[in-house]
């Protein structure tokens, strides 16, 4: 694998220039980015250069542009999926984690209180494609690239 930064840049839409935004606490690839409801940024998963899994969540201020480290996810993981949902909190699911294992589990951030709460679900070992959300926020479906489409939760 190559380097991997800690460095992050941001896009200015109405400037149409990259500019960077700062150093993140650890570097890290293959993780998930979300726009909090607060204009934060919540940064969670993914591996350092060693593959080593980040636990630890980190928010980004754009107005300070500091990076704080948040609530750690109880299960690290790369390549997984991950959606905020109606409510604000940020759901994240399967991916593959320790010594390459497929996770099964779901975990969901609440930004208010900064804490995860980890769920398991029992299904077959799957690696998700994608996933998509009634309108009322309900998980309509997952999409995976072995196994197809599963029914709605």
């Amino acid at each position: 694998m190559g380097t991997i930064y800690k460095s992050c840049y941001s896009f200015s839409e109405t400037e149409n220039v990259i500019q960077f935004a700062g150093d993140m606490n650890f570097e890290r690839t293959s993780f998930a980015m979300h726009l909090l409801n607060s204009g934060k940024v919540l940064i969670a998963g993914g591996t350092t250069y060693n593959n080593i899994l980040v636990l630890s969540m980190e928010i980004y201020d754009p107005t300070t542009k500091t990076f704080t480290i948040g609530a750690k996810l109880n299960i690290g993981r790369v390549y997984f999926a991950s959606a905020k949902l109606n409510n604000g909190n940020v759901l994240f699911l399967e991916g593959i984690g320790e010594q390459g294992q497929i996770t099964k589990s779901i975990e969901v951030f609440n930004p208010m209180t900064n804490t995860v709460v980890l769920n398991t679900i029992v299904v077959e070992k799957l690696i998700l494609y994608g996933f998509s959300f009634y309108g009322n926020g309900r998980l309509k479906r997952f999409v995976n690239c072995c196994y197809g489409i599963f029914q709605q939760l």
